[in-house]
């Protein structure tokens, strides 16, 4: 799952209503642990996580309907249905009933900014001095 094309301010690069990105449970747990939402359970058979980002649509001054709150883009995450709650992102209560789960969308990019690398050549490089069993000399993982 990526939040590429999206920012702060809500556009989107792309004018898609929908995309769809395919796993296994061994991506779904990862997820959950990045969100902060792994509860140490392994997801049952056809688990799904869901990004949901509510835009203002064009014509219309409120976001998505009956869940749009004033002018701010919003984001929901669903696993299995069932709205997540985002290590760091506050939901909002004041705004919307709280078991909706929306959160703003500059709190969630904010909150997940840190799991993101920015370099991932520099980031993905072995460490100078650093060897591990993939070097061939038989090494142990420190």
């Amino acid at each position: 799952p990526s939040a590429g094309g999206l920012s702060a301010g809500g556009q989107r690069a792309a004018a898609a209503t929908m995309r769809l990105l395919s796993g296994h449970d061994t991506t779904v747990v990862p997820v959950l642990a990045a969100l902060g939402a792994y509860d140490d359970h392994w997801p049952p058979y056809a688990s799904f996580v869901a990004f949901e980002l509510w835009g203002p649509r064009s014509g219309q001054g409120e976001l998505g309907g009956e869940l749009g709150i004033g002018g701010e883009p919003m984001v929901r995450v669903l696993f299995n249905g069932e709205p997540v709650k985002v290590r760091g992102v506050t939901w909002a209560p004041a705004e919307a009933p709280e078991d909706v789960g929306l959160m703003r969308l500059s709190e969630f990019i904010s909150a997940l900014r840190p799991l993101v690398p920015t370099d991932v050549e520099a980031e993905c490089r072995p460490s100078a001095g650093k060897t591990g069993p993939v070097s061939g000399e038989g090494d142990k993982f420190v």
